[in-house]
């Protein structure tokens, strides 16, 4: 499957959404909203979802990465969230122009698409979904896609690698029992720090 391009959802689509909210029917010209209106809200809303993962630093249109096959449910995602998207502008925040399931109310609350989309897109901002696609060099992106996901070492130098694990746990045991011998003999940590910075410390 290859990446999907805007608008990432048809209008036929995302009035599916909107049978939940007009008594069973889908927006047409006889309806509070006509198709032509709801293609154009998708639009928008697409413009909504690349500018997230543009900030992320995803190449957008989004791209394969190299010698990747494009994930088939990064697709849905973004098919779903534009739909959640549209039908959340097309009912208002108040759940009007009615009939709707339950009358609006002055300085009402959001309408549950709205709800449910900021939710979708919260998720896009705080780490791209970790979307397999292109990205831009030194941002978040890259972070999110190309980190290893395993241990780290000591200040988050590097993957931790088992097989180094016994040199690790003897140079932690040394530090240990070193600064455990500083507390008990009273002895001035500046002075100790000066003396290793120096490299007048010698071999502990």
């Amino acid at each position: 499957m290859p990446p999907p391009t805007t608008p990432y959802v048809t209008g036929a689509l995302a009035s599916i959404l909107s049978k939940n909210l007009f008594k069973g029917q889908i927006p047409s010209a006889s309806t509070p909203v006509a198709n032509t209106e709801i293609d154009q809200l998708i639009l928008w809303v697409d413009g909504i979802i690349d500018g997230d993962f543009s900030d992320l630093g995803y190449k957008v249109p989004f791209q394969e990465i190299s010698g990747e096959t494009w994930p088939s449910w990064q697709t849905v995602y973004l098919q779903i969230m534009s739909a959640v998207g549209a039908m959340a502008m097309t009912t208002g925040h108040i759940l009007l122009p009615s009939p709707v399931m339950r009358p609006g109310r002055a300085g009402g609350e959001e309408n549950v698409y709205t709800t449910l989309f900021r939710r979708m897109q919260a998720r896009v901002q705080k780490r791209g979904l970790r979307f397999r696609a292109r990205y831009y060099r030194g941002t978040q992106a890259e972070r999110f896609i190309s980190d290893p996901q395993a241990p780290r070492t000591d200040f988050q130098v590097e993957a931790y690698d088992p097989s180094r694990y016994e040199l690790l746990k003897l140079y932690t045991d040394r530090m240990v029992s070193f600064f455990g011998d500083i507390r008990k003999m009273n002895i001035d940590t500046d002075y100790v720090r000066q003396l290793l910075e120096s490299g007048r410390a010698g071999n502990f």
